[in-house]
């Protein structure tokens, strides 16, 4: 009886070509968010929530920061999530990318390197 020996190679994948990380750029004082291309303007809560999620010493923060940061009152403020959702679906519709993520049971985490210009 012959015995067929095979060794499996697998094939290696086509190698995938990354684009480099974006930066983002945030201005506080003109309400903007934009990169190297394009540029959206941002209202006075969703600058405030770009701002905080920004300047955090956490990476993650709490939905009370958040509120906090929005200068509403965490114990009767309600909102935040729908304002959440806004300026994440703004993001998304202009750069087609996240710009922050919800971390369960602990707030919220921005996904893109953002950095705060003058």
């Amino acid at each position: 009886m012959d015995r067929v020996s095979s060794t499996h190679v697998p094939i290696s994948p086509t190698p995938t070509i990354h684009s480099p990380p974006q930066t983002w750029f945030f201005s506080f004082v003109s309400r903007e968010l934009s990169n190297s291309k394009t540029r959206i303007q941002l209202t006075s809560m969703e600058s405030m929530l770009v701002r905080t999620l920004t300047l955090s010493v956490a990476r993650i923060c709490s939905k009370q920061e958040l509120i906090l940061g929005i200068d509403k009152d965490p114990q009767t403020y309600s909102g935040l999530e729908m304002c959440l959702s806004r300026l994440q679906s703004k993001f998304r519709d202009t750069f087609e990318e996240r710009l922050f993520r919800s971390v369960r049971n602990r707030g919220y985490c921005l996904v893109q390197d953002v950095k705060i210009i003058q």
